[in-house]
């Protein structure tokens, strides 16, 4: 539990400078000269670096098991989010944007691996909900900050592009915090991985992996997630459209993501314990929000339409960053864990590339045919899942299902 509230504390500072950043991102390069296309491909982009990247991470955190060492290199890389303070050109802002999620990806398997080893002795569910509602708050207050300055109620008078780089210069406080509470991270729980090397005995059978190999399931898995992030729209593009189409000022998109992330909260504190008891059948509520939230945030032509939308945004993204993690660690060897991650991870950024660049380019053609798109790949994802949790046929009754493998209270 201390290194989970520890790595809770740390999210939460770092969360607030990256999420505040986010929030404005797509305003900013909007005010920078880029249009939709441009805006997708740069969003996209970023985010298949953020994940693509993990691979590499992911199998050197394996190799060297310096878990500390990429924790704390990926927190200093978050910097790039109070430079876009200098931004003065969308080139800049996209270089920067680029940086932050490469920081994510420095970070985030060896951070994932090192909550893993602690909430498995929680349960895995229970572990990563309590993490991300401390991080959700870091995400919610992050946003709302930038509101209230872009706003003028923290007494800035300034309009337009200087409105902006204000908004990111105050971010070097909080950046501080992260720094400060990662190192104290460190030398609280220096080493982490006894919690599951020398107390593995705790466990149950049932709940370890089978193999120390990555199975059939893991890739099935990693299916469903190229899908669900294929039709899973970005808030950037969704917030460039909000403001395109004058349904949003520029101090409320950081206010109504503030919203997101508090619905965020909620949603990954909720399936999380979901989870310990009914395992990934939690899943099929991800492409369900999914759908409407394309349909609202789109075809909706007024202001409550897109507001659902946002919200709806922010209980997908909680589902998906809590029970995905939750169910990698269970599926994964804690000697292929980084690797596992990083795999997992690299699939779900090209999904987001996928996703940003094509919803992007029919954003201007036909956002009909944007729609079309999210609802297909949404769709084909409760194939994939369906066929996952499937339980056996009469006579294979010899083949683990899925839920054996990814779960101690199997259904």
């Amino acid at each position: 539990m201390l290194l989970i509230v520890m790595f809770g504390l740390i999210s939460l500072f770092s969360d607030l400078v990256y999420q505040a950043g986010r929030s404005l991102n797509g305003p900013l390069l909007g005010v920078l000269g880029a249009d939709a296309a441009l805006v997708g491909l740069i969003a996209g982009t970023a985010e298949f670096l953020g994940y693509a990247l993990r691979l590499l991470t992911g199998s050197l955190i394996d190799r060297t098991r310096s878990y500390w060492g990429f924790t704390l290199a990926g927190y200093m890389m978050v910097a790039a989010v109070p430079l876009m303070m200098l931004a003065g050109t969308w080139q800049v802002a996209a270089l920067f944007i680029v940086i932050e999620r490469a920081s994510k990806a420095v970070r985030a398997p060896a951070k994932d691996t090192l909550l893993s080893m602690a909430a498995r002795r929680v349960g895995t569910g229970r572990g990563f909900a309590i993490h991300k509602v401390m991080d959700q708050t870091g995400a919610i207050l992050g946003p709302l900050v930038m509101s209230l300055v872009l706003s003028g109620v923290l007494g800035n008078t300034f309009q337009g592009l200087v409105s902006y780089q204000q908004a990111y210069a105050l971010l070097w406080v909080p950046l501080v915090l992260v720094l400060v509470a990662a190192f104290l991270g460190q030398r609280a729980v220096p080493h982490p991985e006894k919690l599951e090397e020398e107390l593995g005995g705790t466990f149950s059978e049932a709940s370890k992996p089978a193999t120390e190999a990555l199975t059939r399931t893991f890739w099935i898995y990693s299916l469903f997630t190229l899908l669900v992030g294929m039709g899973f729209v970005n808030f950037t593009l969704l917030s460039f459209h909000a403001l395109k189409t004058h349904l949003l000022t520029d101090a409320e998109v950081p206010l109504w993501y503030a919203v997101a992330m508090a619905a965020n909260a909620v949603a990954a504190f909720a399936v999380g314990l979901l989870y310990d008891r009914h395992g990934l059948k939690v899943l099929y509520a991800v492409p369900l929000l999914s759908i409407p939230l394309t349909l609202l945030g789109f075809l909706g032509s007024t202001t409550p339409f897109v507001v659902a939308s946002i919200v709806l945004f922010g209980f997908s993204l909680g589902i998906q960053e809590t029970i995905l993690k939750a169910g990698i660690a269970d599926l994964t060897p804690l000697k292929k864990r980084g690797t596992g991650y990083g795999i997992f991870n690299t699939i779900n950024g090209v999904a987001l590339l996928a996703s940003g660049v094509s919803m992007g380019l029919l954003y201007d053609v036909s956002v009909v045919g944007l729609c079309a798109l999210s609802i297909v790949a949404e769709l084909a994802s409760l194939v994939v899942l369906y066929l996952l949790l499937r339980p056996p046929r009469p006579g294979l009754t010899t083949r683990p299902t899925p839920e054996a493998e990814l779960h101690s209270k199997a259904l």
